[in-house]
């Protein structure tokens, strides 16, 4: 009668242990600030754009720094960019992204590490020198 009440308790005692473990935790979680692996400051290659805006620059480049506070897309000659009070989250494969507020409303940027020294930079899901002469890749400057 004991061994019948023990091995019934064991069983028990196993199949809680088993639903439990799956359940799994939300890895998606968003943290505040921005991940320290990709911050600092990022740029492309110079490119002649002298003949396509027929101004006096002859090299431009594109960039974007990332703070712990903020990040600062540079593309062209156009006005920056800046996402503040940032959240980031790890997508996995050396991907992040960061949401936070711009003064068009709500942005989100996302890094997708190659390298080190190396990243692909895309702002709300479009590559953010696609339709330009610039690399496709950035690489760590400071």
């Amino acid at each position: 009668m004991n061994k019948k009440k023990c091995l019934c308790l064991t069983g028990i005692v196993l199949m809680f242990s088993m639903g439990s473990s799956s359940l799994s935790a939300n890895a998606a979680t968003w943290h505040n600030g921005t991940p320290s692996k990709i911050r600092g400051h990022w740029e492309d290659q110079d490119v002649y754009v002298g003949k396509l805006f027929h101004n006096e620059i002859k090299y431009a480049h594109m960039s974007f720094t990332i703070s712990k506070k903020t990040v600062d897309i540079h593309i062209g000659q156009s006005v920056d960019t800046i996402i503040r009070h940032p959240k980031w989250r790890y997508l996995g494969k050396g991907s992040y992204t960061i949401k936070g507020k711009t003064m068009y409303g709500n942005g989100r940027f996302t890094v997708k590490r190659i390298s080190s020294s190396r990243v692909y930079g895309y702002y709300n899901g479009k590559n953010i020198v696609s339709q330009t002469p610039f690399k496709k890749s950035f690489y760590r400057v400071k």
